[in-house]
């Protein structure tokens, strides 16, 4: 795509896809162009859903450039599926809980019957290095401070 900027304080472009009635079908991608009276080049990407569930025709879309107080628009076709972007995972999951009734009473005439299930346990995957850092840290204060005592009460002692 070929662009040029010329004396307009607008920098933003918005390039997407339209079907026959106007409706955007894809995603917008955006491009910030900030110098004026330059001719840019760019490739700029623009998504479009797998159409799994075949609700948008095989045919004829537009693409639409919006921006700098233009508007721009080139037909393309679309047509197929690709069968790659369209698999089905299905995720299983199973859950097991254990139970232990407990079921006697010495001198009642009644028995209560009561379950217990296991906790959930639970362990951090990754952690962000600013939480390692901020949990480093107090773990360094808390020693520094630890040193700072015992100085002080040798100092005092001696």
């Amino acid at each position: 795509m070929k662009i040029y900027k010329g004396d307009t304080e607008k920098y933003n472009l918005d390039l997407y896809l339209v079907d026959e009635s106007n409706k955007q079908v894809s995603k917008r991608s955006e491009v910030n162009i900030e110098d004026k009276f330059i001719n840019y080049t760019m490739i700029v990407p623009l998504q479009i859903e797998p159409n799994c569930n075949k609700k948008y025709p095989d045919g004829t879309y537009k693409i639409i450039l919006k921006g700098l107080d233009e508007i721009d628009a080139e037909e393309i076709e679309i047509e197929g599926i690709t069968e790659s972007l369209c698999e089905e995972i299905k995720i299983k999951e199973e859950t097991s809980l254990k139970t232990t009734p407990i079921s006697f009473s010495a001198n009642s005439m009644e028995s209560e019957s009561e379950s217990f299930t296991s906790p959930i346990t639970s362990s951090v995957i990754y952690q962000s290095s600013d939480v390692k850092a901020r949990n480093l840290g107090i773990y360094f204060f808390c020693a520094v401070l630890l040193l700072l005592i015992i100085y002080l009460i040798f100092k005092k002692s001696l």
